[in-house]
């Protein structure tokens, strides 16, 4: 099982224990009403939020929009290949929705009950090992100005290699680099500028590509790092 699959299926499970733990709660609070609810629950809510968010990130970071995959779940009849249109709405997100010919549409269908059988993609082998170099990279750099922003690098259900990153944290701290004028957030910036580039590299296969943004990256964390002895 890859990073890329264990994250989605457990980001998923903790969506399913948010609601559990929602409707206990509001079973069991005396302030909680219909038209109402506690700041205790409107915090969990807010949590329940940010937990859909980053199952449907991850749901599609291991089996893209378009993914052919083998469905083989529960329904026999319907068991063969499906493309992936989305995530199921109506789950908040733990679940994939299929399609294929005729309009045929499968609303709900969990990773168990899938297969993707990955072959590697052509450059694939090559590109997982320099794109983690690249990260490390970006990490660094991000580092220097105390932002953190969680990355993964791995071999998606389709056997491409995939650089993961959570979308709006990526534009939040794009958004708090470009409003600050200091010399860290211009190195911040150009760090979070890179890696829309290197997704891209990483998952076409192109190792030579990835290179070429991990010797720019390395030059800016250079440059980061003597910014800050001259301070």
């Amino acid at each position: 099982m890859t990073s890329l699959q264990t994250l989605a299926l457990n980001t998923a499970a903790s969506v399913r224990l948010s609601v559990a733990d929602r409707h206990a709660h509001r079973d069991e609070c005396a302030m909680c009403r219909p038209d109402q609810e506690c700041p205790r629950s409107a915090a969990m809510y807010a949590d329940h939020q940010a937990r859909v968010q980053r199952s449907r990130s991850n749901l599609l970071a291991y089996l893209p929009k378009g993914s052919v995959i083998t469905y083989a779940g529960r329904v026999p009849k319907m068991h063969g290949e499906w493309w992936v249109q989305d995530t199921c709405v109506d789950c908040d997100h733990t679940a994939l929705r299929l399609v294929r010919g005729r309009g045929m549409a499968i609303k709900h269908v969990l990773l168990s009950q899938v297969h993707s059988a990955p072959m590697l993609h052509p450059g694939a082998g090559e590109a997982l090992p320099a794109a983690r170099e690249a990260t490390r990279e970006i990490a660094a750099i991000l580092a220097m100005g105390n932002v953190a922003l969680p990355m993964i690098v791995d071999i998606n259900g389709l056997g491409a290699c995939t650089v993961a990153y959570p979308r709006a944290t990526w534009d939040h701290e794009v958004s708090v680099a470009e409003s600050a004028e200091t010399v860290e957030a211009s190195y911040v910036l150009a760090a979070l500028s890179s890696l829309p580039e290197l997704a891209k590299a990483a998952t076409s296969g192109n190792a030579l590509g990835i290179k070429r943004v991990t010797r720019a990256l390395a030059q800016l964390r250079e440059a980061a790092r003597g910014a800050r002895k001259r301070r």
